[in-house]
């Protein structure tokens, strides 16, 4: 079945109060999902266009999953579905609840988990620690070190890059710099594919001050073997 047809079929077993088959169609939908997004910009571009669905059931789903992808478009869909009512309106409300908690650049939300939150570890600023996790599930990555502030993680199981760190995203960054000049890094160990390790600073803000996810003020990334060796290979601010 496509992702489409399961999301559908899944609430329709809901509704009937029978869970082991919503649970089967929802396995469905998540394999297609992944499919579609470990094909790359392609399978991206064709998953995006469920958000125009006539089913708001389906439109919804599939911004949970675009989110990283299609930011705009995504929390559009899922604002309007969280204005309803239901069980549509309900994952849609949670959806951005989770997306709003996660304090990182908006090009990493949804590849990362938290593995320590609001570390305040240098006067007036603030740190989250993350582990990259790729939506296939993946947990270790070959990463792109760019000599112009940019790090890029290219999952080992589908090939999925996500970028970790990009001066040219930050609101207070220099423009215009690019990763073409990317060279593969190396764990110190020989390791080619490793866990990938972050951390985002951010200024603490005062009264009145709206938090913008993108104003980071410091980031470091660390690379993990299968020994569990860490080792930062990255150390720097936005200017």
């Amino acid at each position: 079945m496509t992702f489409a047809e399961s999301v559908t079929a899944q609430n329709d077993a809901i509704k009937k109060h029978d869970t082991a088959t919503g649970n089967r169609f929802a396995i469905a939908y998540i394999r297609a999902a992944e499919t579609l997004i470990s094909i790359g910009k392609d399978g991206v571009d064709e998953f995006a266009t469920l958000l125009e669905d006539g089913r708001a059931d389906v439109r919804t789903m599939a911004a949970s999953y675009l989110l990283p992808y299609r930011m705009n478009a995504a929390l559009r869909i899922l604002e309007e579905s969280g204005r309803g009512t239901g069980i549509t309106a309900l994952g849609a409300m949670m959806t951005i609840r989770r997306w709003k908690e996660i304090k990182a650049p908006n090009h990493i939300k949804g590849f990362i988990k938290n593995i320590l939150s609001k570390v305040v570890d240098r006067a007036g600023s603030y740190s989250f620690y993350y582990q990259v996790i790729c939506k296939c599930a993946g947990t270790r990555f070959r990463l792109l070190k760019s000599l112009k502030h940019a790090l890029k993680a290219v999952c080992e199981n589908c090939g999925n890059e996500i970028t970790v760190y990009d001066v040219s995203c930050y609101s207070t960054a220099s423009k215009g710099l690019n990763n073409s000049d990317a060279i593969s890094v190396v764990h110190p160990k020989g390791q080619q594919f490793y866990k990938i390790y972050a951390i985002y600073e951010y200024s603490i803000l005062n009264t009145g001050d709206t938090f913008d996810p993108d104003d980071i003020t410091w980031c470091q990334v660390f690379i993990e073997d299968d020994q569990g060796n860490r080792v930062r290979i990255f150390d720097g601010g936005t200017t």
